[in-house]
């Protein structure tokens, strides 16, 4: 009687589990056929762009976004075509806009003639189930032509600044005070002694009274030798474009040249 009333009781507690057993396993199957929708739809965007990118080389100023656009809606249309006959997406091309520009995020540099073509993607769960409210989801694929070098390079990003390679993370103009330490040039005498300590990595105490030395700057109280290391400070010029995408920011104090 025991046996049979646990083989009633595993019985009841599978009945119970089993709608939940059931709809998980349709709702992972759902997922993973969307994975592969969406896999598939950006794949599909993909090369599209680069179909139509390498068709509208050749073309002029005038024609090149005309060329592009039809390239990419055919180009999309026969692959798509392709991957419905394997059971793969229903998707469409909305609509496809040329001449957009785009400001890279911690950088002062912008990249124009940008394209960007957007897609409508129906989703594998059907409709009104699992408490989606649209069964639809967009994908977009954002490419550039070849056009040539980007305008901002030319007008904005040729500025010299000066950076220092091992310890900075800023970049300076000449006249930047920054830049103007360590080269103020004494004589050593005994004022300088009393109210000056020497450096420790130099040690210019041992130099004769009428040395030169050469002071941090003016609110420094440590003198050093002519060629302490701690005074030649090794700054590096290049361009302000070359700094920004290096991951030095502009100085407080002169604004990088901004200003």
């Amino acid at each position: 009687m025991r046996i049979a009333d646990k083989r009633g009781s595993l019985l009841v507690d599978a009945a119970c589990c089993m709608p939940l057993f059931i709809i998980a396993a349709v709702l992972l199957l759902c997922l993973i056929i969307q994975c592969g929708i969406e896999e598939t739809s950006a794949h599909v965007l993909a090369q599209s762009a680069r179909t139509s990118v390498r068709a509208a080389a050749p073309a002029d100023d005038v024609d090149r976004d005309a060329v592009l656009k039809s390239a990419f809606w055919m180009s999309f249309e026969h692959r798509l075509r392709q991957e419905q006959e394997r059971g793969r997406p229903d998707a469409s091309l909305v609509r496809i806009s040329c001449g957009e520009c785009v400001d890279l995020p911690g950088a002062d540099l912008r990249i124009d003639n940008l394209v960007r073509a957007h897609a409508r993607v129906r989703n594998a769960l059907p409709e009104h189930a699992w408490t989606l409210r649209e069964t639809v989801a967009y994908k977009q694929a954002l490419f550039r032509p070849f056009v040539g070098e980007s305008l901002q390079d030319d007008s904005e990003d040729r500025t010299l600044v000066y950076v220092f390679p091992k310890r900075g993370i800023r970049y300076h103009i000449r006249s930047c005070s920054t830049l103007q330490e360590g080269e103020i040039s004494v004589v050593l005498n005994a004022r300088i002694r009393r109210s000056y300590a020497p450096c420790k990595l130099c040690k210019p105490a041992s130099l004769p009274d009428g040395a030169q030395i050469h002071l941090f700057s003016e609110a420094s109280r440590v003198y050093h030798r002519v060629d302490c290391p701690t005074v030649k400070k090794s700054y590096v010029q290049m361009q302000r474009s070359e700094a920004v995408s290096q991951g030095y920011t502009p100085c407080m104090l002169c604004g990088g040249g901004h200003r």
